[in-house]
């Protein structure tokens, strides 16, 4: 049994489990943390287990709050954040929660990188269920303020020209805190754990496409 420490999550890299045909071995199966990347290096004819380690740096988690709600109804959504840039733990994409600022509901999106096949395809041609469907796919919109929309930072040395698909919680029968009526009882609001669900729900999906 390997024990590792799970409060710095940037050691084990890979575990391989081999076989030996004659004196050489053969990679039969591996199990990866996709928080890492691979350096494998060459193979032995030695042991029967390898680990692998290499340190690398997971994007920061950041909050943002640009919005004056002030003047709009009460709710949940007067102390949530208007803009959450996190690491999805299972997979590893960087995701974004950001509030749209006219309406006030939030939207989901997850970043794909160059080797992903979704990279730079239309929201409208992949399949994926979630939240209302997708509605949104692409670069990071620089031409706005980055702090506001849809944009990260990335970790030191990571990509930073993902592709961006998205989804938001402004439909039918979503409360839009803006307006004045949330008070009808048939709307619901979709707040920041709910769209932290749907997030890991899209990017399990999304990592299910690179197999």
């Amino acid at each position: 049994m390997l024990g590792i420490n799970q409060t710095n999550l940037v050691d084990v890299i890979l575990i391989y489990l081999v076989e030996r045909e004659g004196g050489n071995v053969r990679r039969v199966a591996c199990s990866t943390n996709p928080l890492y990347t691979l350096d494998c290096g060459e193979e032995s004819t030695f042991p029967q287990i390898f680990i692998f380690f290499k340190k690398v740096n997971n994007m920061e988690y950041k909050e943002y709050n640009f919005i004056d709600k002030s003047k709009w109804p009460v709710g949940i959504w007067q102390s949530e954040p208007d803009k959450i840039q996190f690491q999805d733990e299972k997979t590893g994409y960087p995701c974004l929660i950001v509030r749209n600022k006219y309406m006030g509901f939030l939207c989901g999106y997850v970043g794909v990188d160059e080797k992903h096949p979704c990279y730079e395809k239309r929201y409208d041609d992949i399949d994926v269920n979630v939240h209302g469907g997708l509605t949104f796919s692409e670069f990071c919109l620089i031409y706005e303020n980055p702090e506001e929309t849809v944009c990260h930072t990335p970790a030191p040395e990571e990509p930073d020209n993902v592709w961006w698909l998205g989804f938001d919680c402004g439909h039918f029968q979503d409360l839009m805190p803006r307006f004045e009526c949330v008070i009808l009882k048939d709307l619901f609001y979709k707040d920041v754990s709910y769209v932290k669900e749907q997030i890991a729900y899209l990017a399990k999906q999304l990592k299910e496409m690179e197999k």
